[in-house]
């Protein structure tokens, strides 16, 4: 079992931040553009968050969900008219990792779609991790206020932002 996972099941670590060792990167066909696509994961500092970061332009986009522009059938982050398609199971593959802080760069329109499933990525993820955890501590999302209803009442929707802190 790769250590990482470990580390979480044991709690070592939980509260703190958590990026890569060292850089690693994938290659393959976007899904959706069926487009050739690599990605290369690199170690970020501690509070910088999980930032994709576009080859051909420079441009930043921040896994936050004020980046999100789409997700008819896929998670698209954008800014400035730049768009990073298919995000979701590398984000997914990283959240199960504990990794707080990473950049992404990104060279084509998508994330590569391999085998269609997290685990290459969690392969890819799991193959520098070696928990290199950062002294400042976790950010948490605390949700402030609860959804009436019951299980028979339509969904409900809410925009408005969690605090962070």
């Amino acid at each position: 079992m790769p250590l990482a996972p470990l580390l979480l099941i044991s709690g070592y670590g939980l509260m703190r931040q958590h990026t890569i060792r060292k850089s690693a990167s994938i290659e393959g066909v976007g899904l959706h553009s069926g487009k050739v696509a690599r990605v290369t994961v690199s170690p970020a500092p501690a509070d910088a968050g999980v930032v994709f970061r576009v080859r051909s332009t420079g441009e930043r986009i921040p896994a936050r969900p004020e980046s999100v522009v789409n997700s008819h059938y896929a998670t698209t982050l954008g800014v400035n008219g730049t768009r990073i398609q298919t995000v979701e199971h590398l984000m997914a593959a990283a959240a199960g990792l504990g990794i707080d802080n990473v950049e992404i760069e990104v060279d084509g329109p998508e994330i590569p779609a391999l085998d269609g499933s997290a685990k290459d990525r969690l392969e890819l993820h799991a193959a520098v991790i070696g928990s290199h955890p950062r002294m400042r501590e976790r950010h948490f999302v605390h949700l402030s206020y609860s959804f009436p209803g019951t299980i028979d009442d339509p969904p409900l929707w809410h925009d408005r932002p969690a605090a962070l802190g």
